[in-house]
């Protein structure tokens, strides 16, 4: 199943709510809270940063795309579409915790989060 979101924070619960719709009574449910969390952190990132500075881009259009499937297995497949900035989190290099726990750093670790959550992740850029 697929919906469009407008691409801002205010619609995250609404966001939740449709990945909540699409494990309900299935396998993938007693994953939930896991899934949350990824789903949280690439649609907040794109509601944040992919249309920032787009100004040629109009309010109606900087939406995003979500698609969302589970199977008996238990398997899940996300897929979140924009016309945003192109960016790939999977070429973002993990931050040195290390580092990070010295600097008591502010946020950066959404997308190591998805990394080590998800079991296969795929970025592409198409048709601009």
């Amino acid at each position: 199943m697929e919906k469009l979101f407008d691409a801002k924070l205010e619609c995250l619960d609404d966001v939740i709510d449709f990945l909540t719709e699409n494990v309900k009574d299935t396998p993938a449910e007693e994953h939930l809270m896991e899934l949350r969390i990824v789903v949280e952190e690439l649609y907040v990132n794109i509601a944040m940063y992919a249309y920032q500075h787009k100004d040629d881009i109009p309010d109606s259009e900087r939406t995003v795309l979500i698609s969302i499937e589970s199977d008996k297995s238990g398997l899940v497949k996300m897929r979140f579409e924009d016309s945003g900035y192109p960016f790939d989190p999977l070429a973002k290099k993990d931050p040195n915790m290390a580092e990070y726990i010295k600097t008591r750093s502010v946020g950066g670790l959404g997308i190591m989060i998805v990394k080590k959550k998800m079991d296969n992740l795929e970025y592409k850029y198409e048709n601009g």
